[in-house]
C-alpha cells in the first residue's frame, strides 16, 4: 500500500510538471506584443542597432535558446557597438583627414619605426594629451602624414574628437586674421580649434613664413596647454632647427619652451615611399 502511494505521488508530480511546461509553452506561443510594437518602441527610444539585431535574430533557434539575460545582453551590446560605430564615423568625418589609412594599418610598420606595441597603444589611448606634444620628423615621403592620419583614426575610434590641419594653411589663416586686426575673429578661430581633444599640424616649415607666425603658434600652444589638448606636429626639419625657423628671440623661445615640455618624438628614416621608377611611354633621345 505504501508503494502504491509513492507511485501515485510520483505520477501526480509528473502531471503537475507537464501542466507547468504546457502553460509555459502556451505563453511562449501566444506572445502578448507583436514585432511591430517592439519596432515602434525601438524607434521611439532611438535604439536602431537594438532593433536591427532583434529583427535579424528573434526567430533564430540559437537566439531563442539563450537564457533571457543573455538575449538582453546581446541586444544591448549590439546597440552599444552601433552607437560607437556611428560616433567613430562622425568623428572621422569631422577630422577632415587627407588619407583613408586606419590605425590597424600602422601596426605592420611599427618594427620599421623601432616602436613597441606598448608605445603605439599609449599614443592611441590619448593619455599623453595633457602633458606632451608628439613630434614626427623625417624626410618627405617617409610616412609622416600616413602615421598622423592613422593615429588620428585610432583616437577617433576611441571616441576622442580630433582634427587634422595643414600647418601652412592654418598659419596663413591665423596670421591674416591677426595682422588685419580682427581680434574677435582671431579669438573665435582659436576657440574653434580648441574644441578638439587632439589636433595635428602637418608639414611645419615647408612654406614661407607668415607675418607673426611665431606669435600665432605661441597662442595655439597656450590654448593646447590650457585645454589639455594634444598636439601632433609633423615636419621635415628636426626640432633643433625650429628655433631658427621661428626667427629666434623671445617669441621663438616661448614657442620652443611649450613644444619641448615633455615631447614624444618619432623619427622617420629611409628613402621616400613616393619614389617610383619612371616608365617611358614615348619620345626620342637627343
Amino acid at each position: 500500500e505504501m508503494q502504491r502511494s509513492l507511485v501515485g505521488s510520483e505520477m501526480c508530480i509528473r502531471d503537475r510538471l507537464a501542466d507547468a511546461h504546457s502553460q509555459i509553452n502556451t505563453e511562449k506561443a501566444e506572445a502578448r506584443h507583436s514585432t511591430a510594437e517592439i519596432e515602434a518602441l525601438c524607434d521611439k527610444l532611438r535604439l536602431p542597432s537594438f532593433k536591427k539585431y532583434y529583427l535579424e535574430n528573434h526567430q533564430r533557434a540559437e537566439f531563442i535558446s539563450l537564457a533571457q539575460d543573455d538575449r538582453i545582453y546581446h541586444l544591448l551590446h549590439a546597440e552599444v557597438l552601433g552607437r560607437k560605430s556611428k560616433r567613430y564615423l562622425r568623428l572621422r568625418r569631422e577630422a577632415e583627414l587627407p588619407g583613408l589609412i586606419c590605425a590597424q594599418e600602422l601596426e605592420s610598420r611599427l618594427s620599421d619605426l623601432h616602436m613597441t606595441r606598448d608605445a603605439f597603444d599609449m599614443l592611441l589611448s590619448g593619455t599623453w594629451c595633457a602633458e606632451s606634444a608628439v613630434l614626427l620628423t623625417g624626410k618627405a615621403g617617409t610616412g609622416k602624414t600616413d602615421f598622423t592620419c592613422g593615429l588620428l583614426d585610432g583616437l577617433a575610434y576611441a571616441g576622442i574628437k580630433v582634427r587634422y590641419y595643414s600647418y601652412s594653411m592654418l598659419m596663413m589663416l591665423l596670421s591674416a586674421l591677426y595682422v588685419s586686426g580682427k581680434a574677435e575673429a582671431y579669438a573665435m578661430q582659436l576657440e574653434q580649434i580648441g574644441k578638439a581633444r587632439v589636433i595635428a599640424l602637418d608639414d611645419l616649415g615647408v612654406a614661407s613664413q607668415r607675418p607673426n607666425e611665431a606669435g600665432c603658434m605661441k597662442d595655439l600652444l597656450d590654448l593646447s596647454i590650457n585645454r589639455g589638448m594634444g598636439v601632433i606636429i609633423a615636419s621635415q626639419m628636426p626640432p633643433e632647427q625650429w628655433y631658427a625657423y621661428y626667427g629666434g628671440g623671445k617669441t621663438a623661445d616661448a614657442v620652443m619652451d611649450r613644444i619641448l615640455r615633455h615631447p614624444l618624438q618619432v623619427k622617420f628614416n629611409g628613402d621616400s615611399k613616393r619614389s617610383h621608377g619612371v616608365q617611358v611611354i614615348g619620345g626620342v633621345d637627343e
